[in-house]
């Protein structure tokens, strides 16, 4: 039987066709649905913008740009604030950096002496930092600590001012330079302070030094001293926690009221008259405000 050589190559085109019309068809079913279903997320983000407050028109958009360029503002003005609650960067080499602490230390004990402040409660006065009478600190933690050292004679200063009786006690914690670690870097595994409960912490935005002491002095003392801290146009302090209690334990009995003239100064005139001292305990953070990293783009 003679081949039909017409049919075969038409249903050789034929096949071709249909694949074409399939392959034609499959693309654009897809395209279709790609269209359809961004359709449907754009009229979603529509009606999303529509119900939203504000409604998404000129005016609104107006005052929220306002609104963002008053809040632009407003942290300029913060920034240009706590500007001055930066560490200053000390050139000093650690050869020097012990006798500028000596004699920032002694200056404290001789304006706390000339005030009539006891020291003879404290065990060890010497900032707190009295390793560093031997031992140089590393040079990364040399400018924090010369900046806490003159924090904390300021501080000293104010209780001598408001003429505090007795400092009984004076300690400060460990800063993370002095760790071999920078301020917001957590401690690691193997580190002294290291915990395994703890979160980590993304605050840059500030940092402190903490320090605590106690005294003893009248109300009034204790008032000034937090009343000048508060006020400190040089550093940032923030009491984090405070602990009042009378100096003397017991109330006055009766046989106190048998005063002469001559006896109203003493221990129970004070008590009855109310001027008997209180001991303040303080755990205060110095605060400061690292500079703002750049990133060049």
């Amino acid at each position: 039987m003679k081949e039909n050589k017409f049919l075969t190559v038409y249903l050789i085109l034929l096949g071709l066709v249909l694949a074409g019309g399939v392959y034609g068809w499959l693309q654009t079913s897809s395209q279709h649905k790609e269209a359809q279903e961004l359709y449907e997320r754009e009229l979603s983000s529509k009606t999303r913008l529509e119900r939203g407050k504000p409604f998404p028109n000129q005016e609104n958009l107006d005052e929220m740009e306002e609104s963002a360029q008053e809040y632009a503002k407003v942290v300029e003005e913060l920034k240009a604030v706590v500007s001055d609650y930066q560490p200053p960067v000390y050139d000093v080499l650690l050869s020097q950096f012990q006798s500028r602490l000596r004699g920032l230390v002694e200056g404290s004990v001789a304006e706390l002496e000339a005030a009539g402040v006891s020291l003879e409660e404290v065990e060890s006065f010497y900032y707190g930092m009295d390793k560093y009478q031997s031992v140089a600190p590393t040079q990364e933690a040399v400018p924090f600590l010369l900046y806490q050292a003159e924090a904390i004679q300021e501080v000293l200063a104010t209780l001598a001012g408001n003429q505090i009786s007795e400092l009984l006690s004076f300690s400060r914690e460990e800063i993370p330079p002095e760790k071999g670690r920078g301020f917001g870097e957590a401690p690691q595994y193997g580190d002294e302070d290291f915990d395994e409960r703890a979160l980590p912490s993304e605050d840059t935005i500030s940092q402190s030094m903490p320090f605590q002491m106690a005294f003893q002095g009248s109300e009034a003392a204790l008032q000034g001293v937090l009343n000048d801290l508060a006020s400190s146009p040089n550093y940032f302090f923030v009491v984090r926690a405070l602990r009042i209690e009378n100096a003397e334990k017991e109330g006055p009995k009766t046989e106190d009221a048998k005063l002469s003239t001559r006896e109203g100064e003493d221990r129970r005139g004070k008590i009855l008259l109310g001027n008997e001292e209180v001991i303040a305990s303080l755990l205060i953070d110095l605060v400061f405000f690292p500079e703002e990293e750049t990133s060049e783009n």
